[in-house]
C-alpha cells in the first residue's frame, strides 16, 4: 500500500503483535507511556535535515481491544498551575477533610479494596517535590498539589456504610489514639506542612513552622502579635522561634538526604512526602489488616494486627501495590521508607 507519510511511496508493512503484562503498573516510570491509566502520551524527536533541525511530535493513544469490557478513566496527569479556587477551612482555621468514604465487607486487607483503581497524580506529586524550596511556591500551592496527588489521604475518611449519618466529618471515631479520622487527617496535613516549612528555612519556613498561617495562608507572626488576647501564645511561639536549634534541624534534613549542597534531592523529597501521607493510616482501626498465611512480627495467621506501625509494615511488605503512591516509587526509594 502507499505510505501515508510519503505520498506516492509504495510501502510494505510488517506488523508484529505481542501480548505483554506490566508487572508493576503503578511504578511512576510507566507514566511516560500513559500507564497505568492508559492516558494519551506524546513523544518529541528532532531530525537533522540538510543542516536544519526539525521537531517531530507524535501523539500516541491506547486502544481498547474489540470485545473487551473495561472502562479506562485517565487521571489528571498534567497539572494546572493556576489555583482551582479558594481552599475551604473551618472555624478553627483547619482545612476540611475529604468527604466520608463508605465501605462494606470484612476488614481483611480493606485498604487494598478501598484503593483499588485509585491512581497517584505523579505530575502534581513531582511538582510538590521539585518546587518545595521555590520562593514562588506557597503553602497553599503545596497543599493543593498533595491533596490532589495522593489518593491515600482519602483513607482517613473511611467509614462503614452502616455508620453513615448525616455525612458528619467527625464520624470516624475509632483510632488507636482515640482520635477521629478527621483529626488524623489534620495531623497528616500538619506533618506534610512541617516537611514543607523545614525545607524552606532560607525563606519563611521558620516563621511558618513556629507561628502557623493566617487566613491568607501567610505566616501568622504579625497576626498573632497584633491580636488582643493572644499575647501569651505569641510569646510562647516567639520563645521557641528564638531558641530553636535551627542548624541542628537543617543538619537532620541533610542527614536524611533531603537537603544537599546545591539545593535538595527531588527523588528523596518525593519519597518523604509519600511517607508522610501514609505513615498514620493504620491508626484507623477499620484499616488494620488480618495476617494471611505466614506469621508476621509475632502475629499469627488470622490475627488482626493491633500495632499501627506493624500494620503498615505488613502492607508495605506483603501487599505494597495496595498503596499506589508507595508502589509507584522507585525500588530504592521504597526501601528507604519501608519499616
Amino acid at each position: 500500500e502507499y505510505s501515508r507519510s510519503f505520498p506516492g511511496l509504495k510501502t510494505l508493512y510488517d506488523i508484529l503483535e505481542v501480548n505483554c503484562e506490566v508487572c508493576h503498573p503503578h511504578d511512576q516510570r510507566w507514566s511516560v507511556i500513559g500507564l497505568p491509566a492508559a492516558s494519551d502520551f506524546t513523544y518529541l524527536r528532532k531530525n537533522e535535515v540538510a543542516g536544519q533541525t526539525e521537531a517531530v511530535v507524535t501523539r500516541w493513544g491506547w486502544c481498547v481491544p474489540t470485545g473487551e469490557n473495561y472502562v479506562l478513566q485517565p487521571p489528571s496527569l498534567f497539572d494546572k498551575k493556576e489555583s482551582t479556587g479558594t481552599v475551604e477551612v473551618d472555624q478553627n482555621g483547619q482545612v476540611l477533610p475529604p468527604g466520608i468514604l463508605p465501605v462494606r465487607g470484612s476488614n481483611e486487607l480493606l485498604v487494598s479494596r478501598v484503593m483499588e483503581g485509585k491512581v497517584t497524580d505523579w505530575a502534581r506529586a513531582r511538582r510538590a517535590a521539585e518546587m518545595i524550596r521555590s520562593r514562588d511556591y506557597t503553602t497553599k500551592d503545596f497543599y493543593e498539589d498533595v491533596v490532589a496527588a495522593f489518593p491515600e489521604l482519602r483513607l482517613y475518611s473511611v467509614v462503614r456504610v452502616s455508620e453513615v449519618r448525616h455525612h458528619d466529618h467527625n464520624l470516624v471515631m475509632s483510632t488507636s489514639a482515640n482520635r477521629s479520622g478527621a483529626d488524623e487527617f489534620q495531623r497528616t496535613i500538619g506533618a506534610l506542612f512541617c516537611i514543607f516549612w523545614l525545607m524552606r528555612q532560607h525563606l519563611d519556613g521558620r516563621e511558618c513552622f513556629c507561628f502557623g498561617l493566617d487566613s491568607e495562608w501567610k505566616n501568622a507572626k504579625e497576626f498573632l502579635r497584633q491580636t488582643p488576647g493572644r499575647e501569651a501564645e505569641y510569646n510562647r511561639r516567639m520563645n521557641f522561634y528564638e531558641k530553636a536549634n535551627w542548624k541542628a534541624i537543617e543538619e537532620l534534613m541533610v542527614g536524611a538526604g533531603l537537603l544537599t549542597e546545591t539545593g535538595h534531592d527531588i527523588e528523596r523529597t518525593l519519597a518523604m512526602l509519600v511517607l508522610m501521607t501514609i505513615h498514620d493510616i493504620m491508626k484507623l482501626d477499620i484499616l488494620r489488616p488480618s495476617v494471611l498465611m505466614a506469621e508476621f512480627c509475632g502475629y499469627k495467621p488470622g490475627d488482626v494486627i493491633g500495632d499501627h506501625d506493624i500494620a503498615l509494615s505488613y502492607v508495605l511488605e506483603r501487599c505494597p501495590e495496595a498503596l499506589p503512591s508507595f508502589a509507584g516509587l522507585l525500588p530504592e526509594l521504597q526501601e528507604s521508607i519501608r519499616f
